[in-house]
């Protein structure tokens, strides 16, 4: 008869125990400081940037080629500016980045800017999410600009 008691009670604790716990916050950098959090959105403009350049890479080595290999190397060269810029320079990285992007436009054919398009909205989303004061992660430079090498390695032969 004890154990009937207790079942209630136990459940009653276990219920008000529970009750009190705020839902789990979806936003990654909830805490991080300033600076990190711009460090945080850098290296996800990095990862983007990245994702890019790898799209137009792999579309050039379709048959039929989705892009041509002198707009593989007009991508790379914009990667590989602005990823510099955004590991060296923690406040001034985004005028680059919208700089370099219409030179890319103006030097790209226009049906190839169109297969681009989803990703460059990707990256001008990113742009206006601009947080001043953060550089990205260097781990994440060093191996993007590593990727740089290879493709133009790659694609100069």
């Amino acid at each position: 008869m004890k154990r009937i008691r207790l079942i209630p009670l136990l459940a009653l604790v276990m219920f008000i125990g529970c009750g009190g716990n705020p839902p789990a916050s979806t936003d990654p950098t909830v805490n991080l400081s300033a600076s990190g959090k711009a460090s945080y959105q850098a290296t996800k403009v990095v990862k983007s940037l990245d994702l890019l350049r790898d799209i137009v890479a792999e579309g050039e080595k379709q048959t039929p080629k989705v892009f041509q290999p002198d707009v593989v190397l007009k991508v790379v060269a914009y990667h590989r500016k602005v990823v510099r810029t955004i590991g060296t320079v923690p406040d001034g990285w985004k005028s680059v980045a919208l700089a370099g992007l219409t030179e890319l436009k103006d030097s790209v054919p226009a049906d190839q800017w169109a297969k681009m398009q989803p990703w460059i909205s990707l990256l001008t989303t990113l742009y206006d999410q601009f947080v001043p004061g953060g550089t990205a992660d260097p781990a994440i430079v060093d191996a993007s600009l590593a990727a740089d090498d290879l493709l133009e390695l790659a694609f100069a032969q």
